[in-house]
């Protein structure tokens, strides 16, 4: 018998049909580019896209820097006292700026940064290293969150969302009831917030320092923890403007002093002129002399 041979037939396998990717949606714009020339709104589409190249790797290298600067301030036996003011005079910068630099080290993560600098708002705009100085004053984290997401659906400006971050913080709406009107008045209410400080210090030492120590070595009671690292954040913020004033009076009085010693020397007075002292008369007292007997 001969054997049939059997034919078998292979399937070939086609390859599915790629889907169509979608088209990625049009950049909004925003609302006043609708009544602009074309030409302008060319010119903003293109100036758009190099600003913002420009804000994310802005904003990446600032981070970087707070980073630094955190580091440095953290180990003042390493790097020394007055970090922030001597970094300053030598980059020929601004110590806010340096100052607004570490904050945002310390309040958000590098991942948590390069995941703004992604986003945009609904007109098209990206959250800038300005929007982050702010939003970072806020304490609490759920009200950062808050505030990052209003920006970007809303679109705020920095005027509209220092508006929203005062009424976080609990600052007044009329800042000018606490602008002093004279340069002397604003010196006695430095002293004056000064001194009353000082006092608290000394109250909550006793009231909040003390309690709490006793009730974590004693009960093992760690329920203010998270009060306490947003305290310390808040700490370290008053810390940096104090900082920042001392360096404005530093500046003042070495001016002050410069104008002085130049008065001194175009009227010819003495180096450390001294009021004239009141001459006194020193009142000898009378020896009687026995009268001759």
């Amino acid at each position: 018998m001969i054997a049939s041979a059997t034919k078998t037939k292979t399937k070939t396998k086609t390859k599915p049909k790629p889907k169509p990717r979608p088209r990625p949606r049009p950049r909004p714009t925003h609302p006043s580019m609708t009544d602009a020339p074309s030409s302008l709104r060319e010119a903003f589409l293109e100036i758009r896209e190099l600003w913002d190249q420009a804000s994310r790797k802005d904003l990446l290298n600032r981070y970087q820097i707070g980073f630094l600067i955190d580091e440095a301030m953290s180990d003042r036996n390493k790097y020394g006292e007055e970090v922030v003011v001597r970094l300053a005079a030598m980059l020929d910068a601004s110590s806010d700026v340096l100052y607004g630099c570490r904050r945002i080290a310390q309040t958000w993560e590098l991942y948590e940064i390069q995941c703004l600098r992604k986003r945009m708002t609904v007109h098209g705009r990206r959250i800038a290293f300005t929007h982050l100085v702010l939003i970072a004053s806020v304490m609490a984290p759920k009200e950062r969150k808050r505030l990052i997401d209003e920006f970007f659906s809303k679109d705020l400006t920095v005027r509209e969302l220092t508006e929203r971050v005062r009424q976080f913080t609990g600052k007044p709406k009329r800042p000018d009831r606490i602008r002093p009107g004279t340069p002397s008045a604003g010196l006695n209410a430095m002293q004056r917030i000064a001194e009353s400080y000082v006092e608290k210090c000394t109250v909550w030492r006793e009231v909040v320092f003390d309690v709490i120590e006793e009730a974590i070595t004693t009960e093992r009671d760690i329920t203010h923890l998270e009060a306490m690292r947003e305290t310390k954040k808040s700490q370290e913020l008053i810390k940096e403007r104090v900082e920042q004033n001392i360096e404005r009076l530093d500046k003042c009085i070495r001016f002050a002093n410069e104008v002085r010693e130049e008065t001194r020397k175009a009227n010819h007075l003495p180096k450390d002129p001294t009021p004239a002292r009141p001459s006194v008369t020193k009142r000898r007292a009378k020896t009687r002399t026995p009268a001759n007997t």
